[in-house]
């Protein structure tokens, strides 16, 4: 379910899903991570959850809900 998700939103942006997981801060990337992390926290995933699943620290997680609105 969760990797699906992740699948999706990286197809939407046209990006590699490995890129999610990746260490680039280019923007659409940044975008790209956003949406996946608010679709996975209205899921009902922890922070610390969406952020092992896209290689990033729980604290980066709640910036990038932040950032996407």
């Amino acid at each position: 379910m969760t990797r699906a998700i992740i699948l999706e939103v990286a197809e939407r942006h046209g990006i590699d899903p490995s890129d999610m997981h990746g260490p680039s801060r280019l923007p659409h990337l940044c975008r790209a991570r956003w949406e996946a992390m608010s679709i996975l926290r209205e899921r009902g995933l922890s922070l610390p959850m969406i952020g092992r699943m896209l290689n990033r620290d729980h604290k980066t997680v709640l910036h990038g809900l932040r950032r996407s609105g």
